[in-house]
């Protein structure tokens, strides 16, 4: 082999070298781009799990805070039911004794009411 056959086969070696080393460069490139990309996507998505962690913690907290008011309230309303419970009875107990004192009271009068009309028209159709 001749020099110049040598130096002819480096630089067609050293001329497909660069090639690859180009076309090697951009590939790494693109694969850059996009580990870029998905480095960017998996902080956007640890920010998004962050703020839901923080918004379940808020809702755990609010769901105490309302358990404890609701535990309150039922504390506080208790004697307040148990009134209503006793008005009620009652209402329903006077109820019944108004029924009871209508049905007393209804038969004495309309027993009174026929007696009258019965001696109104003995009066006054000449019957004795």
């Amino acid at each position: 082999m001749t020099d110049g056959h040598v130096k002819k086969s480096n630089d067609l070696l050293q001329e497909k070298l660069s090639s690859h080393i180009y076309s090697t460069n951009q590939r790494f490139s693109v694969v850059d781009e996009k580990v870029n990309a998905l480095d960017a996507e998996v902080k956007s998505l640890v920010s998004s799990t962050s703020r839901l962690i923080e918004s379940q913690d808020r809702l755990s907290e609010t769901q105490k805070e309302c358990t404890t008011a609701l535990t309150l309230l039922t504390t506080e309303t208790r004697d307040v039911v148990n009134l209503y419970k006793t008005a009620s009875g009652a209402v329903t107990a006077a109820n019944g004794i108004q029924k009871v004192f209508i049905w007393v009271v209804k038969w004495p009068l309309l027993l009174a009411g026929v007696v009258s009309i019965v001696n109104w028209v003995s009066k006054n159709s000449g019957i004795n």
